[in-house]
């Protein structure tokens, strides 16, 4: 015949057994043996074999419901011995769809049913393919054959082919030739396009050119909103514009109004504390789902989806802004939030106060962290003394105290509704003073010194200071007991501040104190020096040794020094020390002979 090669959709030249072309030979026992199958509608209609009108050609659009008829021992009563359908995204190809049926010499064919093939006419050879919807390899089984309930569907080239049943000599199928967009409606609402489409409900239309747009307009019923679009490549609220480049489904879903009830500033936290709280909203036409749509909660804390449930234990501080969504049978609403989560409130000062002075003004302030601003206070328990009181709205004792004691209290702070509670205590004392009198004991340079300031009043620990002035060299100052000793290594009239300190509170005063010289027997001085025997005693050795080198013992340099300050020229002390006899000056502190 001269006719091409079929196939399968697959590399394979005889696999098909629809085609005698492509199947081979095979015994057919009404025929005898060695006789194949028909040629396939394709073939037919290249050798002239089928007229024109039994050859349906669909128009763009349409659905039309059509008899295909058997083409092995066609009857003459009409119906259609094949379907060309071209292919809008490749017009050089089109399909071929017809009805196989077992009569003649396809007695032996795979199975009854409708056969679509994919003709290429520019292929040298196979250029009719069988569809085969499993490609498993297999063009004769189940998946090329298109029976009774099942629907072809190439949505790229606007076709659907439905077989609806058989007949005696065919089948019965809808073609439809166009692109279906099918607009559902969920609620109450009406849409209408850019196509004359108004769906009160579900609607659906054939568009006919490729590529072409279609926009719909949603408009809700009295008391209803529009939710938004799905499906189509169409969301949000808008106008939902629809490109039929293939078959479309739109869902438009309309509701009651929801809305959100709760207020925007939400129930505070505790960090590290257990949280509850709930979203609530009216309206919808169904179950309530919620979500954060933007922002986020705190850490540890997560929304139910199902119930609106804000639940955890938060474990930062902060404040949280969040967007929360409600939605009903597609209709949603949004509420911004707002979230904060606090430290546990914590009264954070110490027990024990600054001490206070009577007769002075006092002011002390108790201090809280954690929580929600403002903080109230609250004495639950406990006095002040008598002058002090105490302000609850900014935790601040003050006043002028009157009597002295130690006073114990406890206070309350309330933070909406955190508490904190705290025992604390202060002592009154009398004003702090320094009871030593201004003239202290006097000392003898080189002797031994010890002298004890006294304080009154103020607490007990008290802290002791030179605060202008200075002791004489060889003098300290104990700051713990105010214990002035030493050994004075200078003579005069010194004069010098000292401060007591008790907590905060400071006394001073002006003191004096007056070191003399010791008087020395001159021959004592000699003998301790010339090594005739130890003289003088400590107090007097230690002043000679002050006098000179203060290397720690004496010497003939102490003695010359101490000779000079006592008033005796350096000749008369070198005629001394050459066993000369002087006059020795009117001193006190020179004494010839014990």
């Amino acid at each position: 015949l001269g006719l091409p090669h079929s196939s399968g959709p697959y590399s394979a030249t005889y696999d098909s057994r629809w085609d005698v072309m492509s199947g081979g030979r095979y015994n057919d026992q009404s025929f005898g043996t060695s006789i194949g199958t028909h040629t396939i509608a394709y073939h037919k209609a290249e050798l002239g074999w089928i007229a024109p009108d039994r050859k349906f050609l669909p128009v763009m659009p349409s659905t039309q419901r059509v008899l295909l008829e058997r083409s092995a021992l066609p009857t003459q009563s009409g119906g259609f011995l094949t379907a060309e359908i071209s292919m809008l995204a490749d017009t050089n190809h089109f399909y071929t769809i017809e009805s196989r049926r077992f009569a003649g010499y396809d007695g032996r064919l795979p199975g009854e049913a409708v056969i679509l093939h994919r003709v290429i006419p520019s292929l040298d050879d196979r250029n009719a393919q069988i569809v085969d919807d499993d490609n498993n390899l297999n063009p004769n089984d189940a998946g090329a054959m298109w029976t009774a309930g099942e629907t072809f569907t190439d949505s790229l080239n606007g076709l659907t082919v439905s077989v609806e049943s058989a007949t005696g000599t065919g089948h019965i199928a809808t073609i439809t030739r166009g692109w279906r967009l099918t607009v559902k409606v969920a609620g109450n609402g009406r849409i209408t396009a850019s196509s004359a489409i108004d769906c009160p409900g579900a609607c659906t239309t054939l568009l006919g050119a490729r590529g072409s747009t279609v926009t719909l307009t949603a408009s809700p019923a009295a008391g209803e909103t529009f939710g938004g679009w799905s499906g189509g490549e169409c969301s949000g609220t808008g106008s939902c514009v629809v490109t039929m480049n293939g078959h479309r489904d739109v869902t438009a879903a309309f509701g009651r109004q929801v809305v959100i009830a709760s207020d925007g500033t939400r129930r505070y936290g505790i960090s590290g504390y257990p949280y509850t709280d709930t979203l609530t909203a009216s309206g919808g036409n169904g179950p309530l789902s919620w979500s954060v749509s933007a922002g986020s909660l705190p850490n540890g804390i997560t929304l139910n989806a199902a119930t609106g449930v804000i639940s955890g234990t938060p474990g930062t501080e902060g404040t949280f802004s969040f967007t929360a969504t409600a939605t009903s049978s597609g209709v949603s609403t949004t509420k911004a939030f707002g979230f904060s989560v606090y430290a546990p409130l914590v009264i954070v000062s110490t027990p024990t106060r600054r001490s206070a002075i009577v007769g002075e003004a006092y002011s002390d302030r108790l201090v809280a962290t954690g929580g929600p601003v403002p903080t109230i206070w609250a004495l639950t328990s406990g006095s002040f003394p008598a002058g002090v009181t105490f302000d609850p709205a900014t935790a601040t004792l003050s006043g002028v105290p009157s009597v002295e004691g130690t006073f114990a209290f406890s206070v309350t702070a309330r933070s909406d509704t955190l508490s904190a509670s705290r025992q604390f205590s202060f002592s009154v004392y009398r004003p702090l003073s320094i009871a030593s009198d201004s003239a202290r004991r006097n000392g003898v340079m080189g002797a031994a010194y010890t002298d004890t300031l006294l304080s009154a009043g103020g607490p007990n620990a008290i802290t002791w200071t030179i605060s202008f002035g200075a002791l004489p060299q060889g003098l300290t100052l104990d700051p713990a007991t105010g214990i002035v000793a030493g050994f004075p290594a200078e003579s005069g009239r010194f004069t010098f501040t000292v401060s007591s300190r008790a907590d905060a509170i400071v006394a001073s005063k002006t003191l004096g104190v007056t070191i003399t010289r010791p008087t020395l027997v001159l021959a004592s001085v000699m003998d301790q020096v010339l090594g005739a025997g130890s003289a003088l005693n400590t107090d007097e050795s230690r002043f000679l040794d002050l006098q000179g080198n203060r290397n720690g013992r004496s010497d003939i340099g102490d003695a010359r020094a101490w000779l000079l300050s006592s008033g005796l020229s350096a000749a008369n002390i070198a005629k001394l020390l050459s066993g000369e006899r002087i006059s020795l000056p009117a001193t006190p502190e020179i004494q010839a002979k014990p």
